[in-house]
């Protein structure tokens, strides 16, 4: 499998929100959005993404690197922050934001050489540390992560909560 690591042009963006939205599944908080379908869900995620990942790709100290074929067609990218505030240390760090490659790709060390590409960039910037988030629904990603060297810092934890008889046990309360 023949492929580069470049950074993003403008015409790449609709073949990498092609690429986000075919594994955007994987990522679904499925308790948190449980009562919504899967259509739902999954325009759900485009908003936070929208919201969240392309405001951070547009960060001057934010680079997006593309994965291509030999016709120069992206089949994935990695988005990455540098200067990421830490709580615990005084020291900025790297902060990679997304990651997705196409599943017919996976498996050929593309997603690898994203990340080594992303991890050059924060080591540049003078980092020594990178974090990252990743959904605990998506197991194939954690163990991926897992086998480059991350580590498990935080899990985040959730619970639906059955909201029967709380508008009326509020009033009673406040009354």
């Amino acid at each position: 499998m023949n492929f580069k690591i470049r950074a993003f042009e403008s015409t790449d963006q609709p073949h990498l929100d092609r690429i986000r939205r075919l594994q955007l599944t994987a990522s679904i908080p499925r308790q948190r959005l449980a009562e919504l379908t899967q259509s739902q869900q999954i325009e759900r995620m485009e908003n936070w993404y929208n919201e969240k990942v392309v405001f951070l790709q547009n960060v001057p100290i934010s680079r997006t690197y593309v994965a291509v074929d030999e016709q120069d067609q992206p089949i994935g990218y990695v988005i990455v922050i540098a200067e990421a505030k830490d709580d615990f240390r005084p020291e900025r760090q790297g902060f990679l934001c997304d990651l997705a490659v196409e599943e017919d790709y996976w498996g050929e060390a593309v997603a690898t050489a994203l990340i080594q590409a992303a991890e050059d960039y924060v080591k540049r910037m003078g980092h020594e540390f990178m974090m990252l988030n990743v959904s605990s629904y998506n197991q194939r990603a954690i163990n991926f992560y897992h086998k480059l060297g991350y580590s498990n810092e935080w899990i985040m934890m959730g619970k639906r909560l059955p909201l029967e008889n709380t508008l009326k046990n509020l009033d009673e309360e406040l009354n």
